[in-house]
C-alpha cells in the first residue's frame, strides 16, 4: 500500500513548503524512496531543493486541470516509491474541481492519502479547510500548528472552531512544526539546500538547523509505516 501525504493550507505563506520538506526528509532518513509532486510550479522551492537528492524523484505537475491529475495519477501508479508527497500551491481550487477522480482511483493503485493542513492563525485558512473537508470527507486530516505563528494556544480561531470539533469526532490529528529560525530558512533558500545538506552550514546556523530537524523528524516519523 502506497502512502500519499498531501501538504496543503490554501493560503500562501503558511509554511507548506517547509512542512513538505520536513516530511520528505523524514522519509529519506528512514531509508525509503519518495516521489514528490511539486504542484506549486510558480514557487517551486521544494523542486529546486530536492531535484538532485538521492532516492527522491520530483515531478513538477499542475493540479489546476483534469490533465494534470491524470498525469499525477499515472506518476503515483508507476512509481516504485512507497511514499508520495504533494506540495500544493496557494489558493488553488484544483483538488475540489478535478481531484475526485484521482481520490476515487486510489484503491486500484492501491494507495491511501492523508492531508497535512498547514495553517496560520487567520480565519481564511480555516474556511478553506472547511471547503476541502466538505469535498473530501473520507480523507484523514492532520492539522499542523506551524509554530512560526506562535504557540498552539494562540491559534484561537482554530482552537475554538466548530470545524475542529467536527473533525475531532472523525479522528483529527494535530501536530506542531517547529519555528524555523530566519537564518536557517534564508540559508537553505539562498543555497537551494535540502535538509540532508545542513552540515554545509556555518556552525551556529547548523546547530539550530539540527535541533529543528530532530523536532520535525520525531513528529513526522510517527506517520511512516512500521
Amino acid at each position: 500500500m502506497k502512502k500519499i501525504f498531501s501538504v496543503d493550507g490554501s493560503k500562501g505563506g503558511t509554511g507548506k513548503s517547509s512542512v513538505c520538506m520536513g516530511i520528505i526528509d523524514t522519509i529519506l532518513q528512514a531509508g525509503e524512496k519518495v516521489l514528490v509532486i511539486e504542484a506549486d510550479t510558480e514557487n517551486a522551492d521544494v523542486y529546486k531543493c530536492y531535484k538532485s537528492v538521492e532516492n527522491c524523484e520530483v515531478q513538477p505537475l499542475k493540479i489546476d486541470n483534469v490533465d494534470g491529475f491524470m498525469l499525477i495519477n499515472q506518476a503515483v501508479y508507476d512509481t516504485d516509491a512507497k511514499y508520495i508527497v504533494f506540495n500544493n500551491p496557494a489558493r488553488s481550487s484544483g483538488w475540489r474541481e478535478f481531484g475526485k477522480g484521482f481520490v476515487d482511483s486510489l484503491p486500484k493503485i492501491p494507495a491511501e492519502i492523508t492531508t497535512f493542513w498547514v495553517a496560520n492563525r487567520k480565519a481564511d485558512t480555516i474556511q478553506s479547510l472547511k471547503l476541502y473537508t466538505d469535498a473530501f470527507p473520507q480523507i484523514p486530516v492532520v492539522f499542523v500548528y506551524n509554530l512560526f505563528w506562535r504557540e498552539k494556544e494562540r491559534f484561537v480561531i482554530w482552537n475554538e472552531s466548530n470545524l475542529r470539533k467536527d473533525l475531532q469526532k472523525k479522528g483529527l490529528i494535530e501536530v506542531t512544526f517547529p519555528d524555523v529560525a530566519d537564518r536557517v530558512d534564508e540559508y537553505m533558500h539562498a543555497n537551494r539546500m535540502a535538509w540532508n545538506r545542513i552540515e554545509e552550514m556555518p556552525f551556529g546556523v547548523r546547530m539550530e538547523a539540527e535541533r529543528i530537524r530532530r523536532d520535525f523528524t520525531e513528529t513526522f516519523s510517527k506517520f511512516l509505516s512500521k
